[in-house]
């Protein structure tokens, strides 16, 4: 890959600069996006595919046991019981062991559509959870026996009894060293508690039963078809967004300009130093627009890691490349300059004809001397002719010529600006303005010297 060689006059951008003017592009691509998705993602997309009726399924099928707390922000916590409740007399451990029996032997075996034992669902306790039996879901006992034996056998339970045998239908009672008092209160009732809800960490019976509701297949199934609507919801700011910043805005603009690049004083041309044409600005945008539509994949992690690959992948080609080119540059035949420092023209021809018609300019000295430096210092009359910013003096001169002709033979022989007509002196004040006619004379005199350099 070699170096450009482009026309004296013709400044690159630095590195730094190029980076920082991609990044205020991105950041209001961003900013374009989040704004698309509030007045077109959520309000037409979300409201016309199911999403809302969806997400009331989801609150129901989650809160229809009754063992979750739904918070403020909408999300689904562990029910937070205290050890000892002094006004009721009635301790946290009774709460959680309600509600763990009844979710497992009453509220599954009467909702079929709730699995006893999901795929995913797996002890937090270090246990092996024992197999069940669909076919025996609505037979009280096996299912108690089944909740007893995984939920809640240990030192602190024994199963309840009718006579001398273990009756499973019922709940299961205290043993006789979880019944021990001490001043009046349980001993074990923060153990107890703890059995069910531990402070230290996420774990115990109740805590089972609450991972058992949120591994449930048709939970899965509902958050899947709720991500699919969110997806879909973002995929017409994701399109729209760049399709503005990186394609529709530099079409527009002159040089393949975006907003990013208008604030880092960047301009686009071909790579030989002139104008690019349209079908080149387009060609280039192609890249850069397309790169944003990795974001559409669903997988959001695997998207955000090749978008950000992706990035970083075209601007190690930019260092590297000894013109200072990106990938889509080479593919466009383009180049980024500065557009600040730099003056250029359509085309050769242009160029050439201006350096005829101006053979004292800073451009026509530069390449009688042979010179292939990538920037030099404009005159003012150059940026006047390329960038039009001497039109005001321009008028103001014009006042004093009567033709062009004229204009262009007093610079070539420099002689002096002839005298303006002396106007009617003031009776009030003739002096000063007389003074101020000088003033003016002077000023155009010196906006169409030659450089003295």
């Amino acid at each position: 890959m070699k170096k450009l060689n482009l026309p004296a006059g013709i400044s690159s951008l630095s590195i730094g600069k190029r980076i920082l003017g991609s990044f205020l592009d991105g950041l209001f691509c961003l900013a374009l996006m989040g704004l698309l998705y509030i007045v077109l993602g959520r309000p037409v997309v979300l409201n016309n595919n199911g999403y809302n009726e969806m997400t009331s399924t989801r609150a129901e099928f989650i809160e229809g046991p009754g063992i979750l707390d739904k918070s403020e922000r909408g999300e689904y916590t562990f029910k937070n019981f205290a050890d000892y409740d002094e006004a009721s007399g009635e301790y946290g451990y009774q709460k959680y062991e309600e509600l763990t029996w009844n979710y497992f032997t009453v509220f599954l075996p009467n909702h079929d559509e709730y699995l006893f034992t999901p795929e995913k669902f797996v002890k937090t306790q270090g246990q092996k959870l024992s197999s069940f039996d669909e076919s025996k879901r609505h037979d009280a006992a096996y299912v108690g026996q089944w909740t007893f034996e995984n939920f809640f056998q240990s030192d602190y339970y024994v199963a309840a009894k009718t006579g001398d045998t273990p009756d499973y239908t019922k709940r299961p009672v205290l043993s006789d060293m979880a019944k021990e008092e001490e001043n009046g209160k349980l001993k074990y009732h923060r153990a107890l508690r703890a059995y069910f809800y531990s402070y230290e960490s996420e774990k115990g019976a109740y805590v089972e039963a609450g991972h058992n509701l949120v591994r449930q297949p048709r939970l899965t199934e509902i958050d899947a078809s709720i991500s699919q609507k969110q997806w879909a919801a973002t995929i017409p700011s994701i399109v729209i967004a760049p399709l503005v910043f990186y394609y529709l805005i530099p079409s527009l603009l002159p040089n393949g300009r975006t907003l990013g690049k208008l604030i880092v004083g960047a301009a686009v041309l071909d790579e030989r130093g002139f104008t690019a044409s349209r079908s080149q600005i387009l060609i280039r945008s192609v890249l850069p627009t397309a790169l944003w539509f990795l974001l559409i994949m669903p997988w959001i992690y695997v998207a955000v890691l090749a978008f950000l690959f992706a990035i970083a992948l075209l601007y190690m080609f930019v260092v590297m490349s000894p013109s200072g080119q990106g990938l889509y540059d080479r593919l466009a035949h383009t180049v980024v300059i500065n557009g600040r420092t730099s003056i250029w023209f359509r085309s050769q021809e242009e160029m050439d004809e201006y350096i005829e018609t101006h053979p004292k300019s800073s451009l026509a000295k530069s390449r009688q001397n042979g010179s292939k430096a990538p920037s030099y210092a404009p005159t003012k009359e150059e940026y006047g002719v390329l960038d039009s910013s001497m039109i005001g003096q321009a008028r103001k001169t014009a006042e004093t010529i009567e033709s062009f002709d004229e204009f262009e033979s007093r610079e070539e022989k420099k002689e002096p600006a002839p005298t303006l007509k002396p106007r009617e002196e003031s009776k009030e004040d003739p002096v000063i303005e007389q003074s101020q006619e000088q003033t003016t004379l002077e000023k155009e005199e010196e906006n169409f010297t030659d450089d003295p350099k």
